[in-house]
């Protein structure tokens, strides 16, 4: 399965991205990295957002284990996932022999940084985020989607309340009930947070939700990731 679509025509992506239209150096969030793109050499404030992603094949003992499996469920996911809202907007995506590549809306963090200023700011309105986010994971679940990796790390935010969820490296389609309640985990953990924060409690935000990914890890792997998708 090939992704044909042209990258947008300002950026030259190849192995070395134009340092021109990078600035600040590179941001690494999850699988892949992340790089802020700038329409200029001058310009002050990104515009885009690239995530890179490797889609290598390889072989570990007798198993063949692939990268571009995962970088290619990524990128389709990603795109099905801002087409209802739930993602960032995509600008562009491409598949090249060994990288993917996402191009996307700019938001101003993530939710767990928002969680941190929710300490001195309680202007935030976190309770409505709550709500948006289960929303999001229900729209997500009813369009057959398990995230199965998500955690205040990959829910992005603007300042407007606006939030979307990303890195979808790990997503699979899916109607285990189990699965899916996984993807809730980062909801419960996110009252309990703020009641702690609330009641001046001392608070600790996990950098993972292991369940999800524990759960038919496997399935990654088998070379059919994207059968569904075809």
């Amino acid at each position: 399965m090939e992704i044909k679509l042209q990258l947008i025509n300002d950026y030259e992506i190849k192995d070395k991205i134009d340092p021109n239209y990078i600035k600040g150096g590179l941001i690494r969030r999850g699988y892949g990295n992340v790089y802020e793109l700038y329409h200029g050499a001058h310009s002050a404030t990104a515009e885009y957002v690239l995530k890179t992603l490797p889609a290598n094949t390889y072989l570990y003992g007798d198993k063949c284990y692939s990268d571009r499996d995962i970088a290619m469920n990524e990128i389709y996911i990603t795109k099905t996932m801002s087409d209802l809202g739930i993602a960032p907007l995509v600008y562009d995506i491409a598949l090249d022999d060994s990288k993917g590549y996402i191009v996307m809306e700019k938001y101003d963090g993530t939710l767990q940084d928002l969680i941190y200023l929710y300490q001195t700011d309680k202007s935030i309105k976190l309770d409505e985020i709550i709500v948006i986010l289960k929303s999001y994971i229900e729209k997500m679940h009813e369009h057959g989607i398990v995230h199965r990796d998500l955690s205040s790390n990959n829910i992005m935010y603007k300042t407007d309340g606006s939030i979307a969820i990303i890195d979808y490296g790990f997503s699979i389609y899916s109607k285990n009930e189990k699965l899916r309640s996984y993807d809730y985990d980062v909801i419960n953990e996110l009252i309990e947070i703020k009641k702690k924060i609330d009641n001046n409690e001392k608070f600790e935000l996990k950098k993972i939700h292991l369940g999800g990914l524990v759960e038919n890890f496997t399935f990654l792997y088998n070379g059919n990731i994207c059968d569904d998708w075809s």
